[in-house]
């Protein structure tokens, strides 16, 4: 067989080429020559398209080779085969490559040629990467460092990467590889084609430009909104990440760019995103979703890190923004004070915001702000009197500021001298010590804040020995990231406590010195209790991420003091009595649930409640414990937390052992065990899915519950979820309710303006916020709720009547309500002509005519009950429209457009397969909103039947329906 000038028959006899590589495998060598001949016909050009595809240059002889090596290595049958089938397949096609390399004039062209012929990159992956593995093989065997040098020349590895560029970047790692297309010979080609990839005119393959930049190692030499942008826009944020990591100009350049919209108004951002929205990137509403959701500070967050070469100077709107929510995070949160001031905020807010910083003055707009949201008198003096404060400390004036706060400052006599007595009591300074505190039990403690006191300190912990026990607890940094970093660690045997004082040990000792400390702690015989164990470690390797694996190695007999107080109450509860804490009985009166997926939420406090019959102050656990010197009442509460942990491991081996258990034996079972118990992932997930009976139950419970109340529903109500509620709020659009999210606290307010009619759903600190803002539009729902019982709170506090027709009638996407019902051969064009628009091949073309002529016999019958009209129709302006159901169909600019509304929308294919498509199913849904495919599954057929029968039950009262 001849193959692109490269004869199977004159292979034998040319010996200059390669060294001797064939086969003696008979059994091999019989499958070939058994290769059915093909006779030779004079065909067409559309009859040579129509056989051999897009094999072009090749010839019509490589298509033997293409059926052989697809039938061993890609069936179209996709029949499994056992293990003797599958090697003697793997066997014929090795073969079968070898000869047609040993034959080749130029081994390097038959393997480009054959890697061309097969197309699709995702059908025949696995081929591909057979292919250049077996090549690699055979060429190290069979082949010369000269005869490479002769096949790769230049003008051939350009000719190549024209051929690459062209058909796309599959299997690029392996070609650039075996082709060795590192060199800078071929730049020149790679930008221009990166270039037309991103033209405005084209198809804009952004994900193809930056894959070509990324291996080519051409970084920095693009603008980032020739691609980059593009991609971040796409949802492509991994991808981007990849690109721009470890290149710190094009990081830079990215940062900057996602900085400048922090806090800038809506119109702002949308100028700025308004490019891409005119290239047709992105649609106005996605970006409006793009700047208002967490994408842009969830990036930054990544991006500003040392993990890219990053800190916070890159972004300084984004760390001034983290630092003002940090701001009125501490100058608002006092769920834990009862609403009232303490020397905790103020030593957090004057940490973070030091005299002379600029942002001094947003403390006093932040106090205003508040202010002006007070209806209270009382609430607001507080306010104001927290407002004069800060602005002696400051030292500030009325005339650095506007309006109603300079009025107040100019027009308030005696306020500095009130100020000043209020600082006196908060601005403690330095009075506070570290030397010569003890417990009230008279416990000393030690401050360790010198290497030569942390090498005393472990010379103690090592002398207790294999029945020492010291208790471990951590109090962390104030800070305006997320991290949980150690402050101050404390460590405490029986009879004394260390405060270990990270703050200043963290860059005075050396990476041995940190070493050796961890080893000694943490290793070593004694036993070593915390409370939340696992979070102080985390915090630990945090801190210190260098000691992770030293960690991990040398920490032993360790013990968890929650895991431990779970598995004594699963073994006798009447052990510790935890239900008999202050705590529990609060929550079950609340009706929360005080037991989460298997781990009960226990509290320290709770258990010195009931064991040691006495009161720990928790008041102090969000004081600033990076502030030095601490004071006295914190110094005193770090140490009782760690001291305190031996009291209460001790107490529970004598009530656990005045039940006859063995408490030496379960403290066994559980060291160095740290893990939480929680239930199998997969079962959790499929635990807090509900099922269709779930639905149907709740359908009917709800409802008899509406009846027994008033005997009518009420008004239908729509809502807005914040972003604690997004399992309800889906779990209600299931139900058919009309349910919007808000991502975050601004735009929840948004959204509430915005809706004047909605209902707001929330629970937490902002509850209060939104009930003054909102005059009686919230509904507190509780977080600790199963999910029916929070639909039951929700729809029996508004009358809500739920009906099974209205089950799936809204997209869980978008939340519309406009649903055109396409049969199966309209989604099948649909995707199809997506397929050819997304594939790298140019020459690929959608062909339309066989869809046009099934749609043109489609009727209802076929396609359950749904048929389609062809309404426009011309191939050569690329016209092919289609009336279906409830609106209709674009199939060339693949959009739908609903009856219920004007504005065509792109259908999108996310979690869309071939096998969605190419299956038995009779027609889809297309959100006329949002473009989302929707189809009928099991689930909701099993569902909706089930729903109908509990529907049908009720359907005499007409007066309860509401579709």
């Amino acid at each position: 067989v001849s193959f692109s000038g490269y004869s199977m028959e004159t292979a034998a006899a040319d010996t200059t080429n390669v060294v001797s590589c064939t086969t003696d495998n008979p059994a091999v060598s019989e499958k070939l020559e058994s290769t059915p001949k093909v006779e030779e016909k004079k065909l067409t050009k559309a009859e040579k398209k129509l056989k051999y595809g897009q094999g072009g240059e090749m010839g019509e002889e490589v298509n033997i080779w293409r059926d052989l090596l697809k039938g061993l290595l890609a069936p179209a049958d996709k029949a499994p085969r056992d293990p003797e089938e599958e090697k003697e397949a793997n066997e014929l096609a090795e073969s079968a490559l070898f000869e047609i390399f040993g034959g080749a004039d130029n081994p390097y062209r038959a393997v480009f040629d054959i890697y061309t012929v097969f197309a699709d990159r995702e059908k025949y992956k696995r081929l591909h990467k057979f292919l250049f593995n077996k090549f690699e093989v055979w060429i190290d065997k069979c082949s010369t460092p000269e005869k490479r040098d002769q096949w790769l020349t230049n003008d051939f590895k350009i000719e190549t990467m024209e051929k690459i560029v062209k058909k796309g970047t599959g299997q690029l790692e392996n070609l650039l590889r075996i082709f060795h297309l590192k060199e800078a010979d071929v730049t020149d080609l790679v930008t221009q084609k990166i270039q037309e990839l991103c033209n405005v005119q084209t198809r804009q393959q952004f994900g193809e430009a930056m894959k070509l930049a990324h291996h080519f190692d051409l970084h920095e030499k693009f603008n980032i909104e020739m691609f980059l942008i593009p991609q971040l826009l796409k949802n492509k944020q991994d991808d981007v990440e990849k690109f721009v990591k470890g290149h710190h100009g094009v990081t830079r350049a990215l940062i900057r760019f996602l900085d400048d919209m922090v806090e800038q108004t809506d119109n702002y951002k949308m100028s700025v995103l308004q490019p891409y929205v005119d290239r047709k990137i992105l649609t106005s509403e996605i970006a409006y979703q793009f700047i208002n959701g967490k994408k842009i500070p969830n990036m930054l967050k990544k991006l500003v890190s040392s993990d890219f070469g990053m800190d916070e100077s890159a972004a300084p709107n984004y760390e001034s923004k983290k630092t003002k929510d940090k701001l009125r995070y501490l100058l608002f949160d006092r769920d834990s004070t009862d609403g009232s001031f303490t020397t905790t905020i103020f030593d957090h807010v004057k940490t973070h915001i030091k005299k002379g910083s600029r942002m001094s003055r947003d403390v006093i707009i932040a106090l205003f702000d508040r202010i002006d949201k007070r209806e209270k008198t009382e609430d607001k003096q507080t306010y104001y009197d927290e407002a004069e404060m800060w602005m002696l400390f400051y030292e500030l004036q009325p005339s650095q500021f506007f309006g109603n706060i300079k009025a107040h400052f100019t027009n308030t006599p005696g306020w500095r001298e009130r100020a000043t007595q209020m600082l006196a009591k908060y601005d403690t300074g330095d009075a506070s010590s570290s030397d010569n505190n003890t417990l009230s039990d008279g416990t000393p403690i030690h401050w360790i804040d010198k290497w030569e006191e942390v090498e005393g300190m472990l010379y103690d912990i090592a002398y207790l020995g294999k029945d020492g026990i010291i208790g471990i607890d951590s109090e962390f940094r104030s800070t305006t990231n997320n991290k949980q970093e150690i402050a101050l660690l404390q460590i405490s045997s029986i009879n004394r406590v260390y405060l270990v004082d990270f703050e200043r040990l963290h860059n005075l000792l050396s990476t041995t010195q940190w070493t050796s400390f961890t080893s000694r702690l943490f290793g070593g015989s004694h036993m070593k209790i915390g409370f939340d164990m696992l979070s102080d470690i985390k915090a630990y390797q945090c801190t210190i991420p260098f000691l992770t694996e030293e960690l991990q190695k040398t920490m032993t007999r360790v013990v968890c003091l929650k895991r431990l107080t779970n598995d004594l109450l699963d073994l006798d509860p009447t052990i510790l009595h935890l239900s008999q804490s202050t705590s529990w009985k609060k929550r079950m009166e609340e009706g929360k649930n005080p037991i989460e997926d298997t781990q009960r939420a226990i509290k320290l406090s709770d258990l010195v409640e009931v064991v040691l019959n006495t009161h720990l102050d928790k008041s102090l656990q969000k004081s600033n414990w990076s502030l030095r010197p601490l004071r006295r009442d914190q110094l005193i509460y770090a140490a009782t937390d760690a001291n305190i942990l031996i009291k209460l491991f001790i107490k529970f081996g004598e009530l656990t052992k005045e039940k006859g258990y063995d408490y030496e034996e379960r403290v066994r079972m559980i060291e160095n065990d740290l893990n939480e118990r929680k239930e199998d992932k997969t079962e959790k997930k499929k635990k807090a899915k509900m099922t269709e009976e779930d639905y149907a139950l709740l359908v009917e419970s709800v409802n008899a519950a509406t009846l027994s109340a008033n005997g009518h529903e009420g008004t239908p109500k729509s809502f807005i979820t914040d972003s604690m509620f997004a399992g309800l709020g889906k779990h209600l659009r299931r139900l058919g309710v009309d349910v919007i999210f808000a991502d975050s606290k601004e735009q929840l307010i948004r959204k509430g303006r915005e809706n004047p009619s909605r209902i707001i759903l929330s629970y937490g600190k902002n509850i209060n916020e939104y009930k003054e803002m909102f005059n009686g539009r919230v509904l507190v729902v509780g977080n600790g709720m199963s999910a029916q019982d929070q639909v039951k709170r929700v729809v029996n506090e508004f009358k809500i009547k739920l009906s099974p027709v209205d089950v799936f009638t809204r997209c869980m996407l978008c939340n519309g309500d406009q649903f055109v019902m396409v049969p199966s051969i309209v989604l099948q064009a649909l995707f199809a002509r997506h397929n050819k628009i997304d594939e790298d091949y140019e020459d690929e073309i959608f062909d339309p005519v066989p869809f046009k002529e099934k749609i043109e016999k489609a009727t209802p019958s076929h396609y359950g009950g749904f048929g389609c009209e062809l309404e426009e129709y011309d191939k050569a302006e690329e016209r092919f429209i289609v009336k279906c159901t409830n609106g209709v169909v674009d199939i060339y600019n693949i959009l739908v457009i609903a009856d219920a509304n004007p504005n065509p929308v792109e259908v999108t294919w996310k979690k869309v397969t071939p096998e969605v498509v190419e299956s038995e199913r009779p027609f889809y849904y297309l959100c006329g909103k949002c473009g989302k495919v929707y189809w009928d599954g099991t689930h909701g057929k099993r569902y909706k039947s089930f729903a109908d029968e509990v529907c049908a039950a009720s359907s005499s009262d007409q007066s309860v329906i509401h579709e």
